[in-house]
């Protein structure tokens, strides 16, 4: 696996594919979650300022049954929306990890030459810098035996 240097593209959506797609489901599901439950208390509301305040009015139907067309609406934007954030946040963290993986196995088989380097903002970055230093203290241990 080749190390990326600062500021070069993303190929790939996925890069931990099962790590990712947990995240993900999980933000996904907590939104599903919290949505329904807002919905639920939406529909109790205008089924009781219905029944209670208006009575039977067509034309209150008629706006509760727009109102819910546009919170449907707005609830796949959402999850569209979290879906899409998921994978964004995910890869900032997944990204790095897989190349941090891949650098310690490296340093494990004893190639103490290579220096991780990920991208600016890369949420690992502190991880990244702290294994280059201990590499560089392990190469200069083992230059001293």
């Amino acid at each position: 696996m080749k190390f990326r240097l600062r500021g070069e593209q993303r190929r790939y959506f996925f890069v931990q594919k099962r790590l990712q797609s947990k995240y993900i489901l999980v933000a996904v599901v907590c939104s599903l979650l919290a949505a329904l439950l807002t919905g639920g208390m939406y529909a109790l509301y205008w089924s009781i300022a219905n029944k209670v305040i208006i009575g039977e009015s067509p034309d209150m139907w008629a706006t509760y049954r727009d109102a819910n067309v546009v919170a449907g609406c707005i609830l796949a934007l959402w999850l569209v929306l979290v879906t899409i954030a998921s994978l964004i946040t995910s890869n900032k963290i997944f990204g790095p990890l897989g190349r941090i993986q891949s650098y310690i196995k490296r340093v494990g088989e004893g190639n103490f030459e290579e220096k991780i380097i990920l991208r600016k903002g890369d949420d690992l970055m502190p991880l990244a810098e702290a294994l280059n230093e201990m590499v560089e203290n392990l190469k200069k241990t083992q230059q001293r035996r």
